[in-house]
């Protein structure tokens, strides 16, 4: 386990002993979507955390986006080291709606944390709506 994170643990104030020894600790859970978004961004050359949200607002013209909800569900505990793979997977997509921000579609998407031997770390589900904002 490096400095960085027995900082972690300082700053989120974890006293378990258990978190302290570097044998039996285990990432927070609340950190694993991080590990799906790039280390370092830079607009220019970082792809989107979010990439599927991002590729639908594109592919339907819509300048705006939001993700309005994020649910989360954490179901094993990651070893600090594992390496975890993320998937993102389309659920829905809403027919063209009016709201009052604007004309367009809400959609629901599911990102997967897998650890290496299959197993399920854990699941988010976001609820985004991309929108063309209408003419004052």
């Amino acid at each position: 386990m490096g400095y960085g994170d027995f900082k972690l643990l300082a700053a989120i104030g974890a006293p378990s002993p258990r978190g302290w020894d570097a044998g039996a600790c285990k990432a927070p859970p609340w950190m694993l979507s991080t590990w799906s978004r790039p280390e370092l961004w830079s607009p220019a050359e970082a792809p989107p955390a979010l990439a599927l949200h991002h590729e639908l607002k594109a592919l339907f013209g819509y300048p705006v986006a939001v993700v309005s909800a994020i649910e989360s569900l954490f179901h094993a505990p990651v070893p600090i080291g594992a390496r975890v793979r993320s998937e993102q997977r389309l659920l829905s997509v809403s027919t063209e709606k009016r709201t009052r921000l604007g004309t367009g579609r809400f959609w629901r998407i599911e990102v997967r944390h897998t650890l290496p031997e299959a197993t399920l770390a854990g699941c988010e589900t976001f609820e985004c709506f991309g929108y063309r904002r209408e003419p004052a």
